[in-house]
């Protein structure tokens, strides 16, 4: 398995439908200039066992995880509609530095993080695969990426994500990464596939 940095902001802000900052944001922002490719989150051997949320998980439980994925710390408005998880990310270096008016990100750097349409469309189907995996409660997911070009968006259920990998949750469980995580992120017709299905992008 190729193995990934794990960025994990144990100071989000929980303000409700809003991820707007860390207590120290200097981490993320170190892996982010220093490494130059899209922060990711796979599990390591030296990473504690992982553990779902029973449940509806809360806003700040929410906020939480998505922090975790490629583009995280980027991510405008968070949102629990029922059982569906609601994200949105305006791709907007004054947005974002409106949240943020600590930041040391650049404005140069902020854009080279999705440094191109392939980019964007693999940050997105990164978020079902880990909420889905995080949260038995969440049973769809609604994902908006907005650049200055074009609309992204994702939505997908965990019935059609289940369906698209061939086994319901509990079966891929027992190998997600091979099964799921790996396929998704570096297999080009799976991760092409993937998005030609539940995602679209219009101007």
């Amino acid at each position: 398995m190729i193995k990934k940095l794990l960025i994990v902001c144990l100071g989000a802000i929980a303000v409700p439908g809003l991820v707007i900052s860390c207590k120290n944001e200097l981490a993320p922002e170190k892996a982010l200039i220093a490494g130059g490719e899209p922060t990711s989150v796979t599990e390591s051997s030296d990473a504690p066992a992982f553990q779902k949320i029973a449940g509806k998980p809360t806003q700040a439980q929410l906020n939480a995880e998505v922090l975790n994925t490629n583009g995280g710390n980027f991510i405008t408005t968070t949102k629990i509609e029922g059982d569906k998880a609601v994200i949105v990310l305006d791709y907007d270096y004054q947005t974002f530095k409106q949240a943020h008016p600590a930041t040391k990100i650049d404005e140069q750097t902020f854009y080279g993080h999705f440094k191109d349409d392939q980019t964007i469309k693999d940050a997105m189907n990164e978020m079902p695969a880990m909420l889905f995996r995080k949260f038995p409660g969440i049973n769809a997911i609604d994902y908006s990426l907005n650049t200055k070009e074009n609309v992204y968006n994702l939505r997908i259920s965990k019935m059609q994500f289940e369906d698209f990998f061939g086994a319901d949750m509990q079966s891929l469980e027992k190998d997600y990464s091979q099964r799921v995580t790996e396929p998704l992120l570096y297999e080009e017709g799976i991760k092409e596939a993937f998005f030609r299905n539940y995602g679209s992008v219009s101007n």
